[in-house]
């Protein structure tokens, strides 16, 4: 058991930076980012986007998702659908790659 504390849901913004472990079928571990759309924050995962709601069994904390410390003086992103190319875990896709939905 590791002692790393999960991402709490009230604490999540967009433009965060998450680390995500690797018990999700959709995706790799790694960092990525988070996105806000009318539908709540998401990261993008292979089957389009992944939303925090269905991460947390408790209503408060994202389970498999870590916040990732930021570096003094780095401001948060303010990330938007509107962009052409966003990275995800170190792949270029577009801003929206498809309208699928993706809950766990």
């Amino acid at each position: 058991m590791n002692n790393r504390h999960h991402l709490k849901l009230a604490e999540a913004k967009a433009g965060d930076e998450v680390e995500l472990d690797g018990g999700f079928a959709c995706c790799k571990s790694g960092v990525t980012k988070l996105y806000l759309a009318p539908d709540g924050l998401f990261f993008y995962c292979d089957n389009g986007r992944h939303y925090l709601n269905g991460t947390s069994d408790d209503g408060i904390h994202c389970i498999g998702i870590y916040p990732v410390a930021k570096q003094p003086g780095q401001r948060a992103a303010n990330p938007t659908l509107s962009g052409s190319v966003h990275t995800h875990l170190g792949l270029a896709v577009d801003a929206e790659p498809s309208r699928a939905s993706h809950y766990s």
